[in-house]
């Protein structure tokens, strides 16, 4: 299939010899899947953030989309709760917070995704670690992403003891704030603070008109 530009070519077309499954790869950015173009979430999953334009040439992509309903939070950004571990049964999580994730697995499992249409798409590839991730899909779809980063330190706050635990039992916890476009996201010192004494990593990706953003670039 042709693509828009040579940018998004290479990026659909992506190959690396260290990791096969681009899901894996942290130089596949931006991914074609089915009739929808998105941003590949690098947390151990396949999930991805569908895009309208393209962020090397600006072409319109939503064309490819039809007259399918799109979910307009998943087009702009999303806070997700993820919590990893080498090969912790992701059940444990959900006991221990009493939080339903939308997506879990177990390491070894075969690697999917679900299309916005509800299409499963499986993998050859197995996760090498076990994962479980929650986000607000189903309690607000509009939320802002400082509303959604409220709401999970919110809950943090209320679940230290839990956290605590699951930590020793070899899970890691991460606040994942990912934006399709201008992201706006303000914390305080004290909120800092929270993730700080929970141990709570805190990772900001964003995509914008201009460039790939990516964390702790050096430019």
């Amino acid at each position: 299939m042709k693509h828009c530009c040579t940018q998004m070519t290479e990026q659909v077309q992506h190959q690396c010899n260290l990791h096969p499954d681009p899901a894996a790869c942290p130089d596949a950015l931006v991914g074609y899947f089915g009739d929808l173009y998105g941003i590949r979430v690098h947390d151990g999953g396949n999930s991805f953030i569908t895009i309208l334009h393209c962020p090397w040439c600006g072409t319109k992509l939503v064309k490819q989309l039809g007259s399918r309903p799109l979910d307009g939070h998943a087009l702009t950004g999303s806070v997700l709760l993820i919590f990893t571990s080498p090969n912790r049964d992701p059940g444990e999580v959900t006991v221990a917070l009493g939080l339903t994730p939308f997506k879990a697995w177990r390491s070894g499992e075969p690697k999917s995704a679900v299309l916005p249409d509800g299409t499963l798409m499986q993998f050859d590839s197995t996760h090498e670690r076990s994962g479980w991730k929650a986000s607000l899909r189903d309690r607000d779809k509009d939320s802002s992403l400082q509303e959604q980063a409220a709401f999970w330190l919110r809950e943090l706050a209320t679940r230290k003891g839990p956290i605590a635990q699951l930590q020793k039992l070899g899970w890691e916890a991460e606040v994942n704030c990912f934006s399709a476009g201008t992201m706006e996201l303000e914390l305080e010192p004290d909120e800092l603070a929270l993730l700080g004494g929970l141990s709570v990593r805190l990772a900001v990706f964003a995509l914008s008109d201009e460039r790939i953003m990516r964390p702790n670039s050096k430019d």
